[in-house]
């Protein structure tokens, strides 16, 4: 049996930051990777009797799941800059102790960050078939069960901008 795997979502999603010092970045420091996808399975198989017909099927098998990722885990960390909103109010000026609930100065900065991203480097398969009918030796059976542990080796990675 062929296996093959192809990612259609690999998501970081940052949950702890160190601040860079003199700037509005942030390293990421802990993450949350998200991952989906599906295993492609190219299966051969053989009706009942000796000089039985072979089939051939592609079965598409969905996957998702996600990686706790620690500052260890990183070999560069991700980093994201943070817009800030700010607001300021005013006083009344006929009555000083009330606010002026009509006027408000608002600045805005934002941030656009490159989005990190995912690459496949290799998946490993481990894959129990079983039959969950026992049948007698050399009899045919129509249904068959597996179990796939897989294991995905992927990079993480992001377009930096480098001061040189």
């Amino acid at each position: 049996m062929k296996l093959n795997v192809f990612l259609t979502q690999c998501k970081l999603v940052p949950v702890a930051f160190t601040p860079v010092a003199g700037t509005n970045y942030r390293r990421v420091t802990r993450a949350k990777l998200f991952v989906q996808g599906y295993i492609r399975k190219n299966i051969e198989y053989a009706g009942a009797g000796c000089n039985a017909v072979l089939f051939d099927r592609i079965a598409n098998v969905p996957f998702s799941g996600f990686a706790d990722l620690a500052d260890g885990d990183f070999l560069s960390q991700a980093l994201v800059a943070f817009s800030s909103d700010t607001t300021s109010h005013f006083i009344n000026p006929k009555n000083g102790d009330l606010p002026r609930l009509d006027k408000y100065f608002f600045e805005n900065t934002v941030f656009y960050n490159e989005q990190p991203y995912c690459e496949l480097v290799s998946a490993q398969f481990f894959e129990l078939d079983f039959s969950p009918c026992p049948t007698d030796l050399n009899e045919p059976f129509d249904t068959l069960r597996e179990k796939i542990v897989l294991n995905l080796t992927l990079k993480v990675l992001q377009v930096q901008q480098v001061q040189v």
